[in-house]
């Protein structure tokens, strides 16, 4: 049996390594190729192109990046044409994957969407092209479900894996010597030469008032040591983190995080963080208003509140970060107050199928042609 799977992010990658690991296990005759990082590498895909060549962030962004993936989108095209698989998992990246969606339904081919789209944050008009092409939509938050109901899509709520790796971590955390903050640009080169500078700046204005200060940055999959240094010009006690993120993020009192998942693993080991989250401006003037959510950050999102200060755009400064992060480290009942906010988020996040329910359904999925 021949499935395809496309992961375009690192996060994609980790969710994709788990699924494939659970296909194999139910059947070990399943060929699987695609695109993916190590993590589905290692798995056991085929890997036809690399993550790090498909993660980009922003409209504008895709636009100067456009000749190098329309060649990678023809080229996986004509590769499900030739191998035919039963089934097409895609995991989230939208802008790229539901093209390839919207092409395989036109062949035949049965599609799972595993992470949705934020159809439910803008571009609300997307879920009448997921109706039309994909067979199942594989969510990880509660309030998607009830989003895709409502609009007749078959979906399936999947518990968020990353609470297997949190658990261990966050039970193994030992109290912290030493005040450590986490800088975790995010996992797309385009999207770290955008906030690193910010984060670096404003960590040298922390260390200029207390020298005692540590610095932790962790290296997303796909990037490399080199890549992350050559930012970095400043003499800051800066340490690179290149095993487990959850492992850097529990060595952290406090942490600037980019908008994206690492804000749902921060908040669920426990250490209170800054979002920050900033996109070329013009696209942010083009799409901007199209956004219909109050908060940007996950684990904002999870919580339906402000609990995790968010800054944007222009408010995305060192001045900004600096006095955000010093309201964190002056906060005496801070380890308190996060014990009872990662309960709640990981609360709403413990429901669903598993990994290995999901493995079945898709397989149930592509047998069914």
């Amino acid at each position: 049996m021949n499935i395809v799977i496309v992961a375009g992010e690192a996060s994609g990658d980790l969710l994709g390594g788990k699924l494939i690991h659970s296909l194999f296990a139910l059947n070990n005759n399943v060929h699987i190729t695609g695109i993916g990082g190590d993590t589905m590498r290692t798995a056991g895909m085929e890997q036809l192109f690399d993550i790090s060549e498909t993660s980009v962030v922003g409209v504008i962004e895709i636009v100067k990046h456009y000749p190098r993936l329309h060649k990678i989108l023809s080229t996986l095209k004509q590769h499900i044409a030739n191998s035919k698989p039963a089934l097409l998992i895609l995991i989230d990246y939208p802008e790229f994957n539901l093209k390839l969606a919207t092409y395989a339904k036109k062949l035949g081919i049965k599609v799972l969407f595993y992470v949705s789209p934020q159809v439910w944050a803008w571009r609300t008009n997307r879920v009448k092209q997921i109706k039309s092409c994909v067979d199942l939509m594989a969510v990880l938050f509660p309030f998607e479900l009830e989003f895709y109901k409502k609009e007749q899509v078959p979906t399936c709520l999947v518990r968020h894996p990353i609470l297997d790796d949190i658990d261990k971590y966050y039970s193994t955390a030992s109290s912290l010597d030493q005040i450590k903050i986490g800088l975790l640009p995010g996992s797309r080169l385009s999207e770290i030469q955008k906030l690193l500078p910010i984060m670096l700046a404003a960590a040298e204005k922390l260390y200029i008032k207390n020298n005692n200060l540590e610095f932790v940055i962790p290296i997303a999959p796909g990037l490399r040591r080199d890549q992350l240094e050559t930012l970095v010009s400043s003499k800051l006690p800066i340490t690179f983190r290149s095993e487990s993120i959850y492992s850097a993020i529990a060595d952290c009192k406090i942490a600037a995080v980019a908008s994206g998942t690492a804000t749902l693993q921060t908040a669920l080991m426990g250490k209170a963080m800054v979002i920050i989250y900033k996109i070329s401006p013009l696209t942010y003037r083009l799409f901007g208003h199209m956004v219909k959510v109050e908060h940007i950050g996950l684990a904002n999102i999870i919580l339906g509140q402000r609990t995790f200060s968010e800054l944007i755009q222009k408010d995305a400064n060192a001045n900004n970060l600096t006095n955000e992060l010093e309201i964190l480290l002056n906060d005496s009942q801070l380890e308190k107050k996060m014990q009872g906010i990662r309960e709640a988020i990981r609360n709403k996040l413990n429901v669903g199928i598993n990994s290995q329910e999901l493995a079945q359904r898709a397989l149930e999925l592509a047998i069914s042609n």
